[in-house]
Parts: C-alpha cells; structure tokens; sequence
C-alpha cells in the first residue's frame, strides 16, 4: 500500500506540473487567436464625459462576384477578396470569415492590483538601438505586454507582425473593383449650410435641401462627395487628368456640358454613383444592382416611345472607379471636342448627353453577344433590365416618380442655374490633337510619366467641420497663436497645390465612410475609439479608399508636394522622418488601396481589439495605438518585408536632407519638414502681399481698355501673321542716348540741385511725349562700357577703351547702339518738337535718316541726331574704319581730336553718297528746307534742326554749359592699350550666319529686366529703407557682378507699354493692352523683350551665381537656354523666370503665338481671374509650348528632360539645362521664392 500512496502522491505532483506548465505556457505565448463577438448594433457605448455615443449600426451586406465571373484584370488582393466573401479560403478549401481575424483579441490581463485601481501604462517611448533594432524595454502594447502580432523576447517580427501585410485579411466589405459607397455631387456650391440657407430664404429651389439630404437618409453607409463647379472642378480637371481636359473643360461654352463632362470626370475618377442636383433617392444604392452579381456600371434607359434613338439617363449613373468604358468615353469625346469648331459646339447644349448614348451603345455592341441592342433597348419595359456583361441597364420606370420601382426621381427645378451662359469660354490653343492621346494621369502600374507622380492629386483632411467658412471665422475669432493660424496654414496647401482638390471629413462623414467602407471589425475598432481620437485612425481609412496627401490641420505646405517627391518616378507611398528615429505620421501620401496603409489599419484594429476602453482613454496612449510610434513601428515591418535591396533601418531612420525609394517607398529625410531652407520653407514671390497674385486687376489703361464683354468674348480662330513686328524693315520704334547715369530719377535731382542744366529733364521728357509709341534705351557711361566689352569685344572694345575723352566715347557708342538695336539715336542736350514718324512716313524704303548742317563749306552731316536700321552696311563699315583708325593712332593724337570719331562717319557717308549720285554734293548744298533720299538714306534740310524754323523742325540741339554731357572732358578716361591694326575685322559677336568667325555664343550680352521701377536710385534706396526687400538690390548687382560683359536693361510698366504699341503688330498690341493684370502684361513683355531684342530675361527676384557664359557648355550654336524646374504638374517642368534666346528666334515666336491666342479667345472676365494667370501667360502655358517645340518642331525625345539634374540636354540649337542649375547650389540662378515685395502694383 505504501508503494501504491508513493505513486499516487508522484502522479499527483506530475499531474500539478503539467498544469503549471500549460498555465504559464498560456501566459507567455501573448494573447490566443480567439474569436471576438462581433458588436451589436443597440449597444451604446460611454464615453469620457459620461455622456453616450451614437449607436454603431451594423454595416451593409456587401454582395460579392462568385469566383467563376471574376475578371482576370483584378488585382490580387481583390481576388482574395472575393473568394472569402464566397466561402474560399487562400487554399481553395471552404472555410468561414471567422476563421480569417484581423487582428488577435485581448490578451489575458494582469491580476488587478491591491488597491483596486487600473494602473496606468509606464510612458516609456519605444525606441530603436544603435544598430536600429527594436529596444526589449520598448513599451508598445498598454499592458506591458508585447502588442499583438509582436515577441517581446524576438526583436524580429513574429509570423503574426507580418500578417497585417497579408492580403487574405480583408478590411473592407466590398471588393475594390465593385462600385464604392460614394455618391457624387457637383453644384455652383460645396457649402452644404449655404445650400439650405439659400433653399429657406428663396435663393434657390426651396426642395434643393431636401433633395440633397434625401440621400444620406436612405443611405445612411454613403457618403456624399460635393465639389463647386468653379474652383473645385477646375482642380479637379487639372489635376487628376491634365492639360488636354483642362483645355476640354474651358473650351465648353455652356456650364450644363461643363458639369456633365466633369460628372463623368469624377465617376472615373472616385468611382460611386452620380446624382444631379435635381435628384432625389428613393431606395437604398445597395439595392440597385437587384440582386445581380458582377455589375459595375449602372445606367438607365429614357422612355424612348416617341423618339427614334436611345437616350440614357445621365442625371444618375454609378459604376467603379476606372471602368474601361468611361476610359475610352472620356479619351473619345475629350478629342472630338477638341476638334469641333466654337458653332459647332453652341448649337449642341446636349452635347454630352448625346455623346454618351452613342459611346455606350458602341461599347456595348463591341464588349457583349448581344443582337440587335437597339432594338432590345427600344423594347425594353419601365421595370425591366438588361445585363451586358458588367454593365446594368435599367428600364425608365426605375427613374419615374409615379413608378413604384423607382429608385431616383429627376425633380423639375424652376430655378435653373444649368442652362446660364457661362463667360469663361476657353482656356488653351491646341494644335494639331491627336486621336490618341493620353489625357489620363499614370496608375501605379503606369509610372512611365515624367514625374513618375501617381497618386491622386488630392488633399486629405479631417476637421470637426468641413464648412470652410467656419475654419476661417474661427481662425479670425481665435486668441491663442496655433488657431489664429490654421486659416492660412490651410490655404497654403491650396496655395501651393493648385491643381490638388481638397476633401474634408468631418466626424459625420468620418462615420458614414467607416460603416459603408470597412468590414465589421474595423468598425468595431474605430467607434471603440475615444471620439477625439478618431480622426487619427480616420487618416488611415481616408488614404486606404481614396489615396492622395493627408495632412493634420496644424501643418502649413511651403511648397508643391511634387517637390517632395525629389524627381522620383513611381512613388506610392511617401512619409517623412522626424526627430528619434521616428517616422512622422501628420503628412502621408499614398495610393489608394496600397498595401502598405492596409497594414496600418490592421496593425490599429489589433492594437485596439487588444485594449479596454479604459487603456484607450490613458494618458499618452493615442502615440503607441494610432500615432508616430505605431506608425514607426509598422513603417519599420514593411521596409523589412522589401529584402532586395535589405533597407538599413538605422541609415533611414536617420536621414537629414536626404531621402530614400525602395520599391516604390519614399522616406523624405527628416530636415525636409523642419524650418530649414527646404520644403517647408519655401515662399513664392507670387504669394507675397504686393505679388502678383494679389494684383488688382488693371481697369484704366490709357490707349487702350479692355474690351466691355458681357457674353465671353467669342471670336474666330486668331490668325496671327508670321512676322510680329510692326514694321519688320524698317526703322525700329526705338529712342537710343547715353549720359553719365541711366536713371532719370538721378537726373532729376542733378537739375533740382543745379548740378545739371536745367532743362536736361524737360529734354529728355519731350522725347516721350512726342513719341507715344517709342521706347527710350538709355545707357550710363558704365553701362555703354559693359555694352561694348559683351555685344562686340575684341578689337571694337580694344578701340573704344583706347579713347582718352568722353565725348569720343560717346560718339563711338552712338554707332554701335544704331548698329545693334537700330532706332533714333539722340545727344541728351537735344529736344524733340516733332514726331519721329512724322519724318519718314511719306517715304518708302527709308533705311538711314541723316540731316544737313547750315553755313558750312564743305558738306557737313548733323551727328546730334542719327537714325537707321539695324545692321545696315555702312554703319558696319564705318564701325570699321573707325576701330582701324583708333588702333592705328598714338595716344597723343587720339587726344587732339576731339570730333575724331564723327569726322570718320561724316568723311565714309559722303563718300558712299557721291559714288552713288556724282550730283549729290551740290544737292546737298542747295537742300534746306527740303528733303532727299538716295540709296535709301533719307537727307533732311538744315531747317529741320533749327529753333527759328516753325512748323518743319525735327530736334533742336541745345548749348550745354555743363561739360559733362557735351564738352570735351579733359580728364583722361582709363585706357586699353591694343595692338595697330590696319586691316578689315568682323566687329560683331553674334554671327548666326557666320558661326566659325564667333564664339560660337549667338545671343546678344544683355540682360532684360522688367518692374514698376526703372531707376536704379528708388532701387536702391528701397532695399535700404525696406520700401522694397533688402535683398533686392544685392540680387539685382549680382548680375552685373558675376557677368562684366553685361549689361542690365531694365523697364518699368510705360516702357513696356510702349514698347509693345511701337515694335510689334495690331495683333500683338491688343492682346497686351486686353490684359487686366500687370503680372499678365509682364509676363508677355518678357517673351516680346526676348524675341524683338533677345538676350537673357530674369526676373527681378533672381541673383546670378556663374557667368552666363559658361551656362551655354562650350557648345557652340545656341540660341535659345530654359532650366528644368519641377513646379506644376505631373511632368518636368521649364522655368520662365529666367530665360536665353536669340533675337526673333522662332521658338519665342510660338510662344508669343500661342500666348496670344490664348488672350484674345478668352473672356475679360476669365483673363482677371489670378487662378489662371499660370496657363495664360506664365510657367504653365509656357511648359507646354516647349515639349511642343522639341517634340514636333525639333523632333526630339522629351524623356531626354525627364530627371534632368545636373546635366543638360541639346536639341539642335535649343539647350535645356537640368534643375539643379537653376534651383541648388552650385546653381547658376536662384530665385529668391521668399522674396516679399511690400509695395501695392500700381493699377
């Protein structure tokens, strides 16, 4: 018996080991895959406050395709998907949902302690060691315990981390190719209070608001997408498709085919059902596919009794995101409209409605078996349908208010806003529109864009409301800084995105995606949240069905996200490092659907299902649970599932100013959203409180006002002649004069002081106003040295820097001005008391304009005032002759003759003249109050240039007393010492013709400049005192600094006024004078300056950093430098602040062409809209023209730009240099973005 008790005693204590052993097993292998029951609809749950949440209704059945009629273009997770709604499992066996749990339930919770009390989670951070593994103390589940999915004892993830990547744990309900719970909905308001405000006070149809709500009341899981029909649409076609849509959209003259093209935009674009706003909902949407499986698009059929052809109804159609009919739909009608002429397009106000028939009947015909579809359509019954395919059609009585099957009704609207002329008629000019053109923006699978930027172009937000109204006023009513800002943090993203539409949730809408969207436990998850904290895991759920950029309402864009992409193609995911290692979680972008915020949900639906709701509400949780550190955490896992390459968790986690793509993930260092000079601080002159964005629009303009238009200007296709100038021959509209400074202000002040004569300024001033339509070119004395040193060089400036006086030099640059611009040249002790036309117009074939002195012996030519093409022969000769005769004389000599270098002109014109016309010097001696041309120079009398003659006199040259301006100085100037030289040279740089005997550089040294000043004094003076940034000034020297062979021509706003009415065509004039913005006219000035002139334009915010010789690469040949910038859009983009071209290069002349048809075929009231100021005149107008340049007319390859950095790319005589050289140091511009410019334009 003893022995019997010993083994029953050892089996016993054998027995209690085993237990103890299954007890602790239980205990350490974290918590079971335990089933949760799901939650009930009735339950109320408690919140914080005591009070009660809103029930959490269960969520709609979703109905599934079978396994046998899946398409085999589904995505993979899409089809797993389906097979667990039909009882499949991964294997092909048949298994139940609930054997397939998002996340592990709660674990097994620590005996209570002592007293009572729920002890609150330790704060500790979880954190990563040096070697950038995860740190054993890390606190990540609010037990102490390891969070789901995760081993406290293995710093790898278990086999349960890595199943939130897993693709056979759905999140949503329905698959991602079935027809989403979005309703969509456009209006001339996205403000749904100001919908029932103007509904109750008379404003609109008084049902409007009760019609809209109609259909969240009976579909409480939908929810509803509203966007304007003017700025929102226009983001919206901008930015999800391009600029071939765009160009539809503004070419539709009526706003009922506005909102219909854009109603098939968004269907594409987001996928749901549209409803007009006319309609009402009847029945629920889930219950419109009646059952069937498989259906993906949904339209219904008129009653077609009384008319010959099928219509559909447009006003209420649903179908998936992307179904391959609205692909060919939209490319289809989008080229037609395109194509159709303004008439064509007025008479049809159906256009789209009739378009869609006939595309639908097509794409049924060529995608089903079916018979005769006309006929089956024409028969069908008001409560009948037809299936082909995927697509439903569905018989009238479905849409009728008296049928008791209806689903929607189509309202009469007494008021109605549909049918008003809509004034912005046209937006762009296309040419030459292909048949098939890509007017879609990439998928993912489609990164072959330059950009490589396919997300969508949205903006993601979560506030307590979406009413943007309210976020102002509560911005403006606010006392505490974070909340006075939110408004302009807010706008910024708009700001600085505009071609991204903004989407804001608020709790409601929050709510209704959570229930409609996501599977049950999701929901669970989300409403066991506490409600403040909800939108964090909103953030998630927003990027998983929509994708784009979500960012917290306390964050600001300094600059466009396609920036932040760092010329990365096929990015999907995009996050940010912040300090600690962290990975921040406040600015994402995705892809809809990616897999990667799928594993975020789940990581969060675990993390929540493991946790009471007292463990949810402690203090600090929301950071370990739905914040930086689960983000990081589940950041870490997903880099870690990419093993070719292996990422160096500790190298990314630590990045400053640099970033990272693997597979399509972009981490963007962490200084990229800090205050250094990166993205976040990136401030566009535009945007600054006197830039041009904030312009008035310019209502008084003088010669010329904008023309009244009450119904969008609509005219004929412009025809613009080949030659843009006004008079491409002759003698240009230009009044060229040299003096110690070009800054009438500076003389000014010399005559207010009785430094200067004191009629200098009337002088100068009688030019201007005898001479509307003349522009004055006037050069300082350092200026004229820089002129000569980089138009002509060599042995010109040899000669001109070897002369000892002023008044030599001024004579010498008086040759080499007509010489280069061509134009009136005049001293400046010379009045004008005539018009400069009114000297030649009655001649033909004028080239040169010289006078006749009185009282002298021998033939002596006036050399006060000197006219003349430019490039004309003799000049060219004389030019010569006069660096020959410098070169050859001895200093001394050059000193004794003061008048030397016009005596060389004189002698070389009456030479020419005589072996013309042997009579010519006794013409002249008897010529005195006449005129006579002979070998096209126009010889006028002595009487023109007297004071005593009335009526006939031209300029008047007055006695100087100051010797600055007209007298002998006897001071010696600085001098060149040069070889004699006694033969002929090539005095003139640019040779196009004649390249090898140049530097091969064929673009004049000058440097164009436009801006409300031009004297340099106010300039200066401004950066002192800060009337204007101080930094301008030392920008604006920069250029002279870095370039002395430079010089700087700089107009203000009247320059260029009357630049443009006196050097180019009607055509060209109207068009400038149309534009009601001063940034508008600047912008056309710029191309106008560089095609009439050529040069280098930049823009006044600029500073120079190499000189401008060394930017053409040793390549000789160019005429025409853009830079590569990676602003606006979903391509490589070409700057136009700063500029290199040619004179009358015929790349500035398609830009001048297509800028100014663009003007003239648009309304006033669109050309005043600073929304469209980039596609009129600016970068994006301008970006366009150059891939159509190297694409059609140099037949280049546009990927040559495409991640063009720090190279450059040649097409012919066209050089595109790569962004870093305009954008990072060592740069050749930098564009001061953050310029701010304080002085109010002048309107």
């Amino acid at each position: 018996m003893s022995n019997i008790r010993r083994f029953r005693r050892l089996g016993a204590v054998l027995a209690a080991l085993i237990l103890i052993i299954l007890y602790l097993s239980t205990r350490s292998d974290g918590p079971q895959d335990l089933p949760r029951p799901p939650v009930d609809a009735k339950q109320v749950e408690v919140s914080n406050n005591g009070g009660q949440r809103e029930a959490v209704p269960p969520p709609q059945k979703a109905k599934a395709l079978p396994s046998s009629t899946i398409s085999p273009t589904l995505t993979v997770a899409s089809l797993v998907h389906d097979q667990q709604k039909n009882g499949l499992g991964s294997k092909g066996k048949t298994t139940s949902l609930n054997d397939k749990k998002i996340a592990a339930p709660k674990p097994v919770k620590p005996p209570k302690p002592a007293n009572d009390k729920v002890s609150k989670p330790k704060e500790k951070q979880s954190g990563l060691d040096q070697k950038g593994q995860a740190d054993d103390a890390a606190v990540v589940s609010p037990t102490n315990k390891p969070a789901p999915g995760t081993s406290k004892t293995n710093k790898e993830p278990t086999k349960a981390a890595s199943k939130i990547f897993d693709d056979s744990v759905p999140i949503v309900q329905k698959p991602r190719d079935s027809i989403p719970r979005h309703i969509l909905r456009i209006h001339h308001t996205s403000d749904q209070q100001l919908l029932q405000h103007e509904a109750q006070n008379g404003l609109d149809n008084r049902d409007r608001y009760n019609w809209f709500k109609s259909w969240d009341t009976v579909n409480p899981n939908h929810i509803q997408i509203l966007i304007d029909d003017v700025e929102e649409s226009r983001r919206l076609v901008k930015g999800a498709y391009g600029w071939e849509v765009s160009s539809t959209y503004y070419k539709l003259p009526y706003l009922r085919q506005r909102r219909e093209y854009v109603q098939f935009l968004m269907l594409r674009h987001f996928g749901g059902v549209f409803a007009d706003m006319r309609g009402s909902c009847v029945k629920p949407i889930d219950d419109w596919d009646l059952g069937l499986k498989g259906i993906k698009l949904i339209v219904g059929v008129e009653n077609s009794v009384s008319s010959k052809a099928v219509r559909f109804i447009t006003h209420t159609v649903a179908s998936v995101s992307r179904h391959p009919f609205l692909d060919k739909f939209l490319t289809s009608i989008t080229v037609k409209i395109l194509k159709m002429k303004d008439a064509e397009m007025d008479k049809e106000s159906d256009l789209i409605q009739n378009l869609f028939a006939t595309h639908l009947l097509d794409h049924i015909r060529k995608t089903s078996n079916a018979g005769n579809v006309t006929t089956d359509l024409k028969a069908l019954s008001a409560s009948g349908h037809i299936v082909y395919k995927d697509i439903l059609i569905l018989g009238s009585g479905y849409f009728d208010a008296n049928s008791k099957s209806a689903l929607s009704i189509f309202n009469e609207d007494y008021i109605n806003r549909l049918n008003n002329r809509n004034e912005d008629v046209k937006l762009n000019d296309v040419v030459g529109v292909s048949d098939n053109i890509g007017i879609f923006r990439p998928t993912a699978k489609d990164t072959t864009e330059f950009m490589g930027f396919i997300m969508p172009y949205q903006i993601l937000r979560t506030w307590p409301t979406k009413r943007r109204v309210e976020i102002e006023q509560s911005s403006l009513n606010a006392t505490s800084y974070l909340a006075k800002n939110r408004w302009a943090w807010f706008q910024s993203w708009e700001e600085k995105n505009n071609n991204h539409l903004s989407i804001i949730f608020d709790p409601a809408d929050q709510e209704r995606l959570v229930r409609g969207t996501f599977t049950k436990d999701v929901s669970a998850a989300y409403f066991k949240v506490p409600s403040d904290l909800r939108p964090l895991f909103a953030r998630f759920l927003m990027l998983y069905e929509f994708g784009g950029i979500y960012a917290d309402m306390d964050t600001s864009c300094q600059s466009q996200f396609e920036l932040w992409l760092n010329h990365k193609s096929g990015v999907d995911v995009l996050v940010g490092v912040e300090g600690n290692k962290r990975i921040n979680a406040y600015t994402i972008g995705a892809m809809p659907g990616h897999e990667f915020i799928a594993g975020v949900i789940r990581r969060i639906v675990a993390l929540v299902s493991g946790m009471s709701e007292l463990d949810l509400a402690a203090e600090g949780i929301h950071d370990k649970v739905l914040g930086n550190g689960m983000f990081t955490d589940v950041v870490k896992e997903y880099l870690e599932t990419k093993k070719s390459p292996r990422p160096n968790w500790s190298e990314i986690s630590s990045m400053s100013s640099s970033n990272k793509l693997i597979d399509g993930f972009l981490v963007v260092g962490k200084a990229h959203f800090k205050p250094a000079p990166y993205y976040l601080l990136h401030h566009l002159t535009g945007f600054s409180k006197s830039g041009w964005r904030n312009q008035k629009p310019v209502f008084d303009v003088k010669e010329n006002k904008p023309h009244k238009d009450d119904s969008g200007f609509k005219k004929p296709k412009v025809v613009l002649p080949d030659e843009h100038l006004r008079n491409p021959t002759g003698i240009p509209n230009y009044i060229l004069r040299t003096h110690v400074t070009s800054d009438r202000r500076s003389i000014l002040d010399s005559v207010t002081a009785g430094l200067d004569h004191k009629n200098r300024y009337e002088w100068i001033q009688s030019w201007d106003s005898h001479n509307l339509n003349h522009t004055t070119i006037l050069l300082s004395d350092e200026d004229a040295g820089r002129f000569v040193r980089g138009i002509y060089g060599g042995k010109v400036a040899d000669a001109y820097f070897r002369l000892g006086l002023v008044s030599q030099r001024r004579q010498m640059i008086k040759y080499l001005m007509i010489y280069h611009f061509g134009g009136v040249y005049v001293d400046m002790d010379v009045s004008c008391e005539s018009g400069i036309d009114s000297w030649i117009s009655s001649e033909k074939g004028v080239q040169i304009v010289v006078g006749l002195e009185d009282g002298k012996k021998d033939v002596r030519f006036v050399a006060h005032t000197l006219a003349s093409v430019p490039r004309h022969e003799l000049f060219d000769a004389a030019i010569q002759k006069i660096v020959i005769t410098v070169l050859g004389k001895t200093e001394d000599e050059l000193d004794s003759d003061a008048n030397l270098v016009d005596n060389i002109w004189n002698d070389l014109l009456l030479k020419h003249i005589s072996s013309t016309d042997k009579n010519a010097v006794d013409k002249f001696k008897k010529l005195k109050t006449g005129h006579v041309t002979i070998d096209g120079v126009l010889f006028l009398g002595s009487s023109h240039f007297q004071p005593t003659q009335k009526g006939s006199v031209l300029s008047i040259q007055h006695e100087d007393v100051f010797v600055r301006s007209n007298a002998v100085n006897s001071t010696t100037l600085v001098r060149y010492t040069a070889e004699k030289l006694t033969t002929s040279l090539d005095i003139y740089r640019p040779k196009p013709k004649n390249e090898e005997k140049s530097d091969g550089i064929l673009v004049p040294n000058q440097v164009l400049r436009t801006y409300k000043t031009s004297n340099r004094l106010e300039l200066q003076e401004g950066s002192v005192n800060k009337t204007f940034d101080e930094r301008q000034w030392s920008w604006f020297q920069s250029w002279d600094e870095v370039n002395p062979n430079h010089y700087q021509l700089l107009w203000n706003d009247e320059d260029s006024d009357r630049f443009v009415r006196g050097t180019f065509n009607e055509k060209i004039s109207e068009a400038y004078f149309r534009l009601p913005r001063v940034v508008l006219r600047a912008d056309l000035t710029r191309y106008l300056m560089l095609y009439a002139l050529g040069g280098v334009y930049t823009d006044m915010d600029t500073s120079c950093h190499v000189p401008i010789e060394k930017w053409f690469q040793g390549q000789k040949g160019v005429n025409v430098i853009v830079g590569v910038e990676h602003n606006f859009g979903d391509k490589d983009s070409t700057n136009q602040w700063t500029i290199v071209s040619s004179p009358r290069h015929d790349f500035m002349q398609l830009v001048i062409q297509r800028v100014v048809t663009v003007i003239l075929e648009s309304s006033v009231e669109f050309l005043s809209d600073k929304e469209n100021i980039l596609d009129i005149t600016g970068p994006g107008i301008f970006k366009r023209v150059v891939w159509d340049y190297v694409r059609d007319v140099k037949k280049g390859n546009l990927r040559d730009m495409a991640n063009l950095h720090h190279g450059f790319t040649l097409y012919d005589d066209f050089m595109v240099l790569g962004r870093a050289h305009m954008n990072a140091l060592p740069q050749y511009v930098q564009h001061h973005e953050d310029f701010e410019d304080p002085i109010t334009e002048s309107t």
